[in-house]
């Protein structure tokens, strides 16, 4: 025989058919499973809707000091004042646009002003010209 020779198919043997059960039997030897949840459910009752659980709330009666480092009293103190002075320099920089925009508002009310005006004359040069 070489490596690369063809094998031969063996032939299975056929088996033979099973015996045909009637469904009666078949449940007469395996055990009924029932639930048992469902018989505890029913022996406590109905079960009771379940609430969230709360921490309990801690009350504080007495007053008491509370410490803070120095240096990070400092730092806070220190970053609140950079705030208010950037809030302060927001401020004026919301004015100064407030009071460009107004500006602007003018001009371009003044020019509409003036296009109005220019068209007006326009027409009315336009209709002596052309009324002869």
């Amino acid at each position: 025989m070489g490596l690369f020779s063809k094998k031969k198919k063996k032939k299975l043997r056929e088996l033979p058919l099973l015996p045909e059960e009637k469904p009666a039997e078949a449940s007469k030897e395996f055990p009924v499973y029932e639930p048992q949840l469902s018989r505890i459910e029913h022996e406590l009752g109905p079960k009771p809707p379940t609430l969230p659980i709360e921490k309990p709330k801690t009350i504080f009666t007495e007053e008491k000091p509370i410490y803070i480092k120095i240096d990070k009293y400092k730092s806070a103190i220190k970053t609140l004042e950079e705030i208010k002075s950037k809030l302060i320099e927001a401020e004026k920089i919301l004015n100064n646009l407030r009071k460009l925009k107004n500006e602007e508002n003018e001009e371009f009310e003044n020019w509409r002003s003036d296009i109005e005006e220019i068209k007006e004359k326009l027409l009315s040069v336009d209709k002596n010209l052309f009324e002869i």
